[in-house]
């Protein structure tokens, strides 16, 4: 199938976009780039796009040092992630690329990783994003991510995480793709109205995968298209605070007010428990200023804007949106993941979820 496709399909254009910060181009990049020179891409060409987010000349230099066939989009501070690759879109988007694939830079690729995304989106018709699949790079027999889940209140986590990888069908449906390496048709990503650069880090995937879903397209894995990931969980308490508004800012923008009407009485008695947490894992000063964000009528106004726009997009109904969310908080190498959460809350949570579920014919 691969061949006969390629026979049929041939001079895509693909943009791998990168981005760089401080120090990840002096940690990551030669051996990204080294994997990267091997692939053979079978249906065209692809450029490497690393976005350079205000690290200094030394690494710069060091980026064209390592890389030099790669184009170097720099930006004088620190945009985040959805800033830093719409940075990377606008400055490309005139080469006409057919397709965008969002690339971590601490990650090892297999050499034909690139020809099953294409080959997966070329034969889908409702085809709006395609992961790879993400495999550790410590234990390279174990899952990084099999395409992102969602919690119904906007938690959001890898699949299958440090599970064993038993072999699967060539392609699946995901509710949304890892940020990680995540193939995007360009004029689908023009049409969606590119990543929410206010974002900044955290559930930017998150929002593509959804808006994805509000046009009646899919989000799709590759099975075949491997990487390796050098993955390494974050335990900066300054996560939460990102992680945390943006979770409340894709809810609020993504479903009807029906459905977050009726989802209000568990997001209440999560935001309880979420504040207990935070309390005893020190971080509730982040938890506070996310109120403070919610507080400010300009941060509302802009809110507001991001809902109408994607209101914009709609063209399915919350219960197609909700299709394969999960009712159970299930967080790896999370300090919430406990046996309250699991005896208790996720029980409770699950039932609450299924009969909404059944409820939400709009």
């Amino acid at each position: 199938m691969l061949k006969n496709m390629m026979e049929k399909d041939k001079n895509l254009n693909v943009a791998v976009i990168m981005i760089n910060y401080h120090d990840y181009a002096d940690r990551f990049l030669a051996d990204c780039i080294a994997s990267l020179r091997q692939v053979n891409f079978s249906y065209g060409k692809f450029d490497i796009v690393v976005v350079d987010n205000d690290s200094s000349y030394q690494t710069r230099k060091l980026i064209q040092e390592i890389a030099p066939e790669v184009r170097i989009v720099v930006n004088k501070e620190n945009i985040g992630f959805g800033a830093g690759n719409n940075s990377a879109v606008e400055a490309i988007k005139e080469l006409g690329y057919d397709y965008y694939l969002f690339l971590n830079m601490d990650v090892e690729v297999e050499s034909d990783f690139i020809n099953y995304l294409v080959e997966t989106a070329q034969s889908k018709s409702d085809i709006g994003s395609v992961q790879s699949r993400i495999m550790l790079f410590e234990d390279k027999t174990k899952i990084n991510s099999l395409g992102n889940k969602i919690h119904f209140l906007g938690f959001g986590y890898s699949g299958e995480y440090k599970q064993e990888y038993s072999g699967q069908e060539v392609s699946a449906e995901i509710v949304y793709p890892s940020g990680c390496s995540v193939l995007v048709p360009s004029e689908v990503f023009e049409k969606i109205g590119r990543f929410t650069p206010e974002f900044f880090m955290y559930h930017d995937d998150m929002e593509l995968g959804l808006k994805i879903r509000l046009l009646g397209l899919k989000n799709y894995i590759a099975f075949n298209s491997v990487i390796f990931h050098k993955y390494e969980f974050s335990r900066s308490i300054a996560k939460y605070y990102w992680m945390e508004r943006n979770r409340l800012i894709v809810w609020a923008m993504i479903f009807k007010f029906p459905t977050l009407i009726l989802w209000w009485p568990a997001w209440l008695v999560m935001e309880i428990g979420l504040n207990i947490f935070a309390i005893k894992g020190g971080w509730w000063r982040e938890k506070f200023k996310v109120y403070k964000w919610f507080l400010n009528w300009e941060n509302l106004n802009d809110l507001l804007n991001w809902r109408e726009k994607a209101l914009q997009l709609r063209k399915v109904g919350d219960r197609e949106i909700i299709r394969g969310f999960s009712g159970k908080i299930e967080f790896q190498d999370s300090d919430v993941d406990n046996w309250v959460v699991q005896k208790i809350a996720n029980p409770i949570f699950n039932i609450y979820f299924q009969i909404s579920k059944f409820l939400i014919f709009w």
